[in-house]
C-alpha cells in the first residue's frame, strides 16, 4: 500500500509533464494506492480553483474529472485517524495531518510532490518525494 497525497494525484489527474514518470513509479511498485477521504475534496477544490481562475478550460476539466474518477485509490475514513490528526496539530493542518496519520496507521510510505509538506516534523511516516 502507498498513501498518495493530493499534490501527487493532481499531476496525474491534470496530466502534467511529470504524470508519465509518476505513473511509471506507481506501476513499478505494484502496490495499491490509499488516501484519506479529504483527498477527494482537495482534488475537486483544486480543479474548481483552476477552472475559475482560467488556468484550465472546460475541456481540460472534463478530462481531469475522467481521470480522477477512474484512478483506483482506496479511501479511508477519518474516524480512526482523529486522535493522531489532533496530535499532529502543532505542525500540520487537520487536512494535511490526515495523510500522515493514514501512512502511519497503514505503515505505508506517503508519496508527495510537495517538498515543504514532506519536511514537516513531528510525525513518523516515511515520506517519499517524487
Amino acid at each position: 500500500m502507498i498513501v498518495i497525497d493530493a499534490s501527487l494525484a493532481l499531476d496525474l489527474v491534470l496530466v502534467t509533464r511529470d504524470a508519465k514518470e509518476i505513473m511509471a513509479r506507481l506501476n513499478a511498485t505494484d502496490r495499491a494506492m490509499a488516501a484519506p477521504e479529504v483527498f477527494d475534496l482537495e482534488i475537486l477544490q483544486t480543479i474548481r480553483r483552476l477552472r475559475l481562475s482560467g488556468s484550465i478550460d472546460e475541456t481540460r476539466v472534463d478530462a481531469a474529472m475522467g481521470v480522477f474518477l477512474s484512478v483506483p485509490v482506496e479511501r479511508y475514513s477519518h474516524a480512526p485517524l482523529r486522535r493522531r490528526i489532533w496530535d499532529l496539530r502543532q505542525n500540520l493542518t487537520a487536512y494535511d495531518a490526515a495523510y500522515f496519520a493514514l501512512a502511519e496507521m497503514l505503515d505505508a510510505p506517503l508519496w508527495t510532490r510537495d517538498r515543504k509538506f514532506a519536511a514537516v516534523p513531528g510525525h513518523v511516516a516515511r515520506v517519499e518525494i517524487l
